[in-house]
C-alpha cells in the first residue's frame, strides 16, 4: 500500500507507505515520486507516513535509497517522517551506516498534524 502525492500549493510531496510486498510496487512507487518531484520547486518539503510501513520478500529497504537520490536530486529542502514510534523512526540499515545519508534534513515525530506543523513553518 502506498500514496504519493504532489501539493505544488504548498510546495509539498506527501508520501504514504504501508506494506510493500513486491518489486512492482518498489517501481511504481519510484515511477510515482519521480512524476511528481515534477511539480514541485526547489527547497519543496516531503512528509512522509510511514507509521504503518513494512517490507516483505523479495523486496528490501534498497529501494528506498533509490527514492531518496531521487528526492535528492529534485533538490528537496526538508522532510518529517511520521513514525509509530519516535524509538523505532530510524528504519534504514543504510542511514546509520553511512555518514551522508539521508543527505537532506530529516525530523522525526508521531503525530501528522506536527509533522505539518514542522513543514508549514519551514522556510528555504
Amino acid at each position: 500500500m502506498f500514496k504519493v502525492i504532489a501539493d505544488p500549493k504548498k510546495n509539498r510531496l506527501y508520501l504514504t507507505l504501508g506494506r510493500i510486498s513486491s518489486t512492482l510496487e518498489t517501481e511504481a512507487i519510484i515511477y510515482q515520486i519521480e512524476k511528481a518531484v515534477q511539480q514541485l520547486t526547489k527547497g519543496f518539503t516531503c512528509l512522509k507516513d510511514l507509521r504503518e510501513y513494512d517490507v516483505c520478500p523479495p523486496v528490501t529497504e534498497a529501494f528506498m535509497q533509490d527514492c531518496q537520490v531521487i528526492l535528492w536530486d529534485a533538490q528537496i529542502g526538508k522532510t518529517v517522517r511520521v513514525c509509530k514510534n519516535i524509538a523505532e523512526c530510524d528504519l534504514f540499515s543504510f542511514e546509520t551506516k553511512s555518514m551522508v545519508w539521508p543527505a537532506y534534513d530529516v525530523s522525526k515525530v508521531e503525530c501528522m498534524k506536527e509533522a505539518e506543523a514542522i513543514l508549514d513553518s519551514h522556510t528555504c
